[in-house]
C-alpha cells in the first residue's frame, strides 16, 4: 500500500517511507525524562568517526515497509550534536508518544550526520536540557 502510487511494485519507488501526521514538536523536560537513559557514558564509547547526538524534537507518522507490505505507527526523532551543527533523524516503532522507546542520546556515525538548517537548528537549545551534556 502506498500513499503516493496505487501500485508501488510497478516500477515506482517512494522516496520516503515515513509519512508524518504531525508537525515537529520539541522534546520537553517531561518527554526527555520519559526517554531511555543511555546505558553508558556515550562520550567514552564514541570513536573518531562517531558523534554523540541528543534527542531534541519528534513527529508522529506512519512508516511503511513496501517489501513486507506493512505499515506501523512510528516516531521520527531528530537528534542534534552538542554544538547544534549536525543532525540525524531516527525512526522508533512507537504508537502515540511512547517516549520510553526513544533513546535520549545516541552515538551516530559521522557520515550519517547532516549540517543543520534553520528548521532544525531552532531545536538546538534543547540540547542543554540533557543531563548527558
Amino acid at each position: 500500500m502506498s500513499t503516493t502510487h496505487p501500485t508501488p511494485d510497478k516500477g515506482t519507488a517512494r522516496q520516503e517511507q515515513f509519512a508524518p501526521v504531525s508537525q515537529p514538536a520539541p522534546m520537553t523536560r517531561t518527554k526527555l525524562d520519559a526517554c531511555r537513559d543511555p546505558e553508558t557514558n556515550l562520550f567514552e564509547i564514541a570513536d573518531a568517526d562517531e558523534r554523540v547526538a541528543f534527542a531534541v524534537a519528534h513527529r508522529t507518522g506512519v512508516a511503511q515497509d513496501h517489501t513486507a507490505q506493512t505499515e506501523r505507527e512510528a516516531l521520527a526523532v531528530l537528534y542534534l550534536t552538542a554544538d547544534g551543527e549536525q543532525a540525524v533523524e531516527r525512526w522508533v516503532w512507537a504508537a502515540g508518544e511512547q517516549f520510553e522507546r526513544v533513546d535520549r542520546a545516541i552515538v551516530a556515525p559521522a557520515d550519517a550526520l547532516e549540517p543543520t538548517d534553520a528548521r532544525t537548528k531552532r531545536f538546538a537549545p534543547i540540547v542543554r536540557e540533557h543531563p548527558e551534556t
